[in-house]
């Protein structure tokens, strides 16, 4: 990418296969030119036909489709949910989460067998 950048410039429009473009901003200044005059036209994304069957992208923040709804859920969530009171009142909670996900894990490294692995990634995800 770093030779593609020097001949190219610090933006590349990739076409990989017969459908699927990607525009590649290589540079910092670049980047902030984008966001600053074209954010709009790049914030929306392509949503898979498995999200779009019983319409779960309608209620997500994280795989809806920009717009007003969308922008009001974004809102909603830096006001209400992602401020420093509400994060703090929860650390009681995110704490006993993580204990108990330690003592999942030492519980299962206790009980395997000498040598063989246990998967982190199921008690992250059960945590």
């Amino acid at each position: 990418m770093a030779v593609l950048k020097q001949k190219y410039g610090p933006i590349l429009w990739l076409k990989l296969g017969t459908s699927t473009n990607i525009m590649v901003v290589q540079t910092a200044p670049a980047a902030a030119e984008l966001f600053k005059n074209h954010d709009t036209s790049f914030a929306d994304q392509f949503i898979p036909d498995v999200n779009k069957t019983h319409n779960y992208h309608q209620g997500s923040l994280a795989i809806g489709r920009y717009g007003s709804f969308w922008r009001f859920q974004r809102r909603i969530c830096t006001v209400e949910m992602f401020v420093h009171k509400k994060i703090g009142a929860t650390i009681p909670v995110r704490r006993k989460c993580v204990d108990n996900m330690v003592k999942w894990i030492e519980k299962a490294a206790n009980s395997a067998e000498k040598g063989s692995g246990i998967e982190v990634t199921r008690f992250v995800f059960l945590a």
